[in-house]
């Protein structure tokens, strides 16, 4: 029988939920596997509707909620960024990776301004990847938000936009990580062949 009180009703909730978490969290977990595209759209329309909250909450958690959490991960990015490379590149590479992806997200292929694409270490900085020309890519804000430092393959794997020429393509970048090329060169030949493939 249902509640007349919502309050009361979310307080049984999670009751329930703590007494059964085990069993909440797998049903949840097969859920979530079952309903990967609805699940992607969804966030993604949440965060574009809502990005100015939630950048006010980014700025209160950084601030006032957990400030030292904070300044200790921007002191790992920081010296990861200074020990790969930081001084590599240029904003006038960045603007020529943009134009070569013509304005589109490098994962999704979704059609942005120059302003609104950010800047994607295809491998993660926390995982050793380098601030350099061959390991960034321009994504929507949708897009690096969900990649986060996940491994770049298998999260691209798990995208309703999965294409296998992409994949191989983020496959090849990964196993091609062991030797990076920090000069300030143009795109790489197979960058530049995979863009004009996919446009």
């Amino acid at each position: 029988m249902p509640y007349k009180d919502p309050e009361k009703q979310k307080a049984a909730q999670r009751k329930w939920y703590y007494e059964n978490s085990a069993q909440a969290q797998a049903t949840t977990h097969v859920w979530r596997s079952k309903n990967k595209k609805h699940l992607f759209e969804y966030n993604k329309k949440y965060r574009e509707k809502n990005w100015d909250e939630i950048l006010d909450y980014q700025r209160l958690w950084r601030k006032q909620i957990n400030p030292s959490a904070n300044r200790e991960r921007m002191h790992k990015r920081r010296h990861n960024m200074m020990r790969t490379g930081l001084t590599l590149v240029r904003n006038s590479l960045w603007q020529d990776r943009i134009e070569e992806f013509e304005f589109k997200c490098f994962y999704c292929g979704k059609e942005c301004t120059a302003q609104s694409l950010q800047q994607d270490h295809v491998i993660p900085l926390s995982r050793n990847g380098l601030h350099c020309m061959e390991n960034l890519m321009p994504a929507c804000r949708a897009c690096n938000a969900s990649k986060g430092n996940k491994d770049a393959y298998l999260w691209y794997l798990s995208q309703p936009f999965l294409t296998t020429d992409k994949a191989l393509f983020i496959k090849q970048l990964l196993l091609d990580h062991g030797k990076p090329q920090h000069q300030e060169a143009t795109p790489s030949k197979s960058i530049q062949s995979h863009s004009l493939e996919a446009s």
